[in-house]
């Protein structure tokens, strides 16, 4: 993976388990025949996206840009971005004079499941609202000690437990724009 980018000539930054590139949004979001790179200075750094790299899996993210896929993807999409820049036209025109064309990223889907998420995340109770018994009974149930959890520790992750069961916590999993997407879910 380095090797590429090395070769591309890209920056990236390197951290124990992802690489962290910046890419031209524009590019990510399919855009490129409809709206061009912004020409001001002031808007040039939200002109980039981050991509994150999983180092192990391949497996790359853009949440800025809601994309995701594989690696190889990903390098195809840097093949045919470096091709690009190397030639002198658009990349509407490159597709058409035979040049390598953009792969199709993945799209994260962010809205699909709100109401499903909504239905069960009302389906739980918060954790401040347990009483002290109730709350030892669930950290009995995982198995946690009860002199090392407090129930601020786990209002301040917004944690909840099932009404049904007590043997669980549910944690929210929040996109950029705070709506609850899905769950992290601690069971035993």
């Amino acid at each position: 993976m380095t090797c590429t980018l090395f070769l591309q000539a890209l920056e990236y930054t390197e951290s124990h388990a992802c690489l962290k590139i910046k890419l031209p949004r524009h590019l990510l979001l399919r855009r490129q025949s409809a709206q061009s790179p912004p020409k001001d200075w002031k808007s040039l750094d939200s002109a980039f996206a981050t991509v994150y790299v999983n180092k192990t899996t391949g497996a790359f993210v853009s949440p800025e840009a809601a994309r995701c896929g594989d690696w190889r993807t990903l390098q195809n999409f840097l093949l045919a971005w470096q091709a690009d820049r190397a030639s002198s036209s658009s990349p509407a025109k490159a597709s058409a004079e035979g040049q390598q064309p953009y792969p199709e990223l993945g799209a994260l889907d962010l809205d699909a499941p709100a109401s499903e998420v909504a239905r069960e995340w009302e389906g739980c109770v918060p954790v401040e609202s347990l009483s002290a018994q109730e709350f030892k009974e669930v950290l009995r149930a995982l198995k946690l000690p009860l002199r090392s959890f407090k129930v601020e520790d786990f209002v301040r992750f917004e944690a909840r437990v099932p009404r049904d069961t007590m043997d669980q916590l549910v944690f929210p999993v929040r996109y950029l724009n705070n709506p609850v997407k899905s769950f992290a879910w601690i069971n035993l």
